[in-house]
C-alpha cells in the first residue's frame, strides 16, 4: 500500500499517511493553508519522501528528481561517474548550489555506512525538508 508524507505549510506539521488516510484541517475564517504531499519511496527497511524547500510557497516544485537506492548501488555508480574509487565519499559528498545534484545518505547499517542513500535535483536554495523513517 503506497504511504505519502504530508506536509502543512501554515502549522509546519508532517504527517504520513496510506493512500486510503486523511489529516484533519481546521482554518480560521478567511484563513488558508498549504498541503504539499511527497509519495514515500521504500529501499529495504527505508522510506523516504522529499518535501521541498520550506521557505517557498510552492517548495515542493524544487524537488525535480528524486531517487532512493542501495547505498551500495548509488556509491558505485557515482563512482564510476566520477573517475572515483572511494565511494563512501562521493555518497557523502553534497552540492548546496541552485540546480546541483544533492546526495544524502541516510539509515546507517551495522557497519556504520548507510544502507540507502536518497539522491536529488532540486531549483533554487533554502532550508529543505524531507521525511525519513531512519536517521
Amino acid at each position: 500500500q503506497q504511504q505519502y508524507a504530508l506536509y502543512r505549510f501554515g502549522t509546519e506539521e508532517l504527517a504520513v499517511v496510506p493512500d486510503s488516510g486523511s489529516i484533519s484541517v481546521a482554518l480560521a475564517p478567511s484563513g488558508s493553508d498549504l498541503v504539499w504531499v511527497s509519495p514515500l519511496q521504500v529501499c529495504g527497511a527505508v522510506s523516504f519522501a522529499p518535501i521541498g524547500l520550506v521557505d517557498m510557497f510552492n517548495g515542493g516544485g524544487a524537488v525535480t528528481s528524486c531517487q532512493l537506492a542501495p547505498a551500495h548501488v548509488h556509491g558505485q555508480a557515482a563512482a564510476a561517474a566520477n573517475g572515483n574509487s572511494n565511494a563512501a565519499s562521493v555518497v557523502a559528498s553534497s552540492r548546496a548550489s541552485s540546480s546541483s545534484p544533492v546526495v544524502a545518505a541516510g539509515s546507517a547499517a551495522a557497519n556504520g555506512s548507510p544502507a540507502a542513500v536518497a539522491a536529488m535535483q532540486l531549483k533554487g536554495c533554502g532550508r529543505f525538508l524531507a521525511y525519513s523513517s531512519d536517521r
